[in-house]
């Protein structure tokens, strides 16, 4: 999730890099479909991976609040579009920061995933 939103919180990178250290030399790469025993040993967040993931929670709630939108205040609109999804924000900018007024996240049906990109990217602008 941060991937997406890294664009709108300055320095994620560095916020985040304890737990990902942390998860570096957890990560499985071979994906299991059984459950997990309860035999198997739970991870333990150190604490400051603990404090990295609530920091980031933290700024991802801040970064995704809907603001109000101020009539004179210059609006952009973001996109992004993936081969399943498509996603769009229309955001203002007030006081030299941009704040959301509006996001959509949508999955695509089989015949638009034949569009191009720049197509996708466009109908994302279209359903906001």
């Amino acid at each position: 999730m941060f991937k997406f939103y890294r664009r709108f919180l300055p320095k994620t990178s560095y916020r985040i890099s304890p737990l990902i250290k942390f998860f570096e030399g957890h990560t499985n790469k071979k994906k299991s479909l059984r459950p997990i025993k309860k035999s198997e040993p739970s991870l333990q967040l150190s604490e400051e991976a603990e404090k990295a993931f609530t920091d980031g929670k933290k700024a991802l709630a801040e970064a995704t609040l809907l603001k109000h939108p101020i009539p004179s205040a210059p609006l952009s609109v973001w996109t992004d579009a993936s081969d399943v999804a498509i996603g769009s924000s229309l955001m203002q900018l007030c006081d030299g920061k941009r704040e959301p007024i509006a996001f959509l996240s949508m999955k695509i049906n089989k015949s638009q995933r034949n569009w191009s990109t720049h197509d996708r990217e466009l109908y994302a602008i279209y359903a906001l």
